[in-house]
C-alpha cells in the first residue's frame, strides 16, 4: 500500500474566532510531515495532483460535520487552487477550483479518473442582491499586491456587528503603521445593510465585494472580520480572524509581515 507524503500546514480550530474582542495568540509556523494518506487510488491522486500543478503548500482545513478530512494548496497559477477531500472510507476527490469552473476528478473501479466540470465560485453570478456591487477578483487582487509595497485586506460584513464596529481599528492602525488599507464586503451581504452599517458606525462608503478564489481558498469569508496582510508582491500565510484591540492589531500586523520579510530573504 502507497502513501503519499506531503508537507502541510494546520490550521488550528482556534482560529476560527468568536464574535468577539481577542488577544494575538502565537501561531505554530514550522509545516508539519504528514501521511496524506488513503487507501484507494493513491497513486492515481498523485498523478492528479501533479498534472493539475499542485505546490505540495497543504493546508488541512477544519474537520467537517460528515467525517470528510479536507486540505488545501495553491498552484503555480494566481487565483487557481486545489482541494482534496478524503471520505472516512479513504475514497479521495479532487477540486480544481477557479473563478469561473471547478473540475472535480474522482476515482471508479480499478482507480479509473473521471472528471467532471462544474460552475465556479464566481459569486457575483450568485449574489442574490439586488443592488450593483464592484466585484474584487484575483485580477484586483494581484494588483493591488504588485502597486502597493505593504498592507492589509479587511473583509467585513454587515451582518457581523464587530466586523463594523471594530473597522477603524484596523483602518487607523494600518495607517499609524504606514501601511494601505482595502476593505472588501462579505461577498453574500446585501448592500441596503452595508449602507446602515456604514451610516451605523461613520465608516467609508464601499461596495466592494470579495470574488477573489486567492481570499476565498484562504477562508476569509468563514468569520468576519477576518484581516490578510499582504507585502513585498506576497500574501501572508495566516489571516488575522476577529476583532483585537488597537495594540494588538498593530502587533499581529507586524508579525504577518516580519514573517513574509522572511521568506523572500
Amino acid at each position: 500500500m502507497k502513501k503519499l507524503i506531503l508537507t502541510i500546514c494546520i490550521v488550528p480550530s482556534f482560529l476560527i474566532a468568536k464574535n468577539s474582542v481577542q488577544k494575538d495568540k502565537k501561531i505554530e509556523r514550522k509545516p508539519q510531515q504528514v501521511e496524506f494518506f488513503t487507501a484507494k487510488c493513491n497513486s492515481q491522486l498523485a498523478s492528479t495532483l501533479e498534472k493539475l500543478g499542485s505546490q505540495n503548500k497543504w493546508i488541512k482545513q477544519a474537520p467537517t460535520e460528515t467525517g470528510n478530512t479536507v486540505f488545501r494548496s495553491p498552484t503555480a497559477q494566481f487565483g487557481h487552487w486545489l482541494e482534496v477531500v478524503i471520505k472516512a472510507d479513504g475514497q479521495p476527490s479532487v477540486f480544481s477550483i477557479q473563478k469561473d469552473t471547478v473540475t472535480v476528478f474522482e476515482y471508479e473501479n480499478l482507480c479509473t479518473e473521471k472528471s467532471k466540470v462544474a460552475q465556479g465560485m464566481n459569486f457575483s453570478q450568485r449574489t442574490t442582491d439586488k443592488r450593483k456591487s464592484t466585484w474584487f477578483d484575483d485580477s484586483d487582487l494581484k494588483k493591488l499586491i504588485t502597486k502597493s509595497q505593504k498592507g492589509i485586506i479587511y473583509v467585513w460584513s454587515p451582518e457581523m456587528v464587530y466586523s463594523a464596529k471594530y473597522y477603524k481599528y484596523y483602518r487607523d492602525a494600518a495607517k499609524k503603521l504606514k501601511i494601505d488599507f482595502k476593505s472588501v464586503l462579505d461577498p453574500r451581504c446585501q448592500i441596503t445593510d452595508v449602507e446602515k452599517a456604514i451610516n451605523d458606525f461613520g465608516i467609508e462608503s464601499t461596495d466592494v465585494k470579495l470574488n477573489s478564489v486567492e481570499l476565498y481558498m484562504r477562508n476569509l469569508t468563514v468569520h468576519y472580520p477576518t484581516t490578510l496582510v499582504y507585502g513585498y508582491g506576497q500574501l501572508s500565510d495566516m489571516p488575522i480572524v476577529g476583532v483585537m484591540e488597537k495594540d494588538d492589531i498593530e502587533a499581529a500586523v507586524q508579525r504577518e509581515l516580519i514573517d513574509i520579510a522572511s521568506r523572500i530573504n
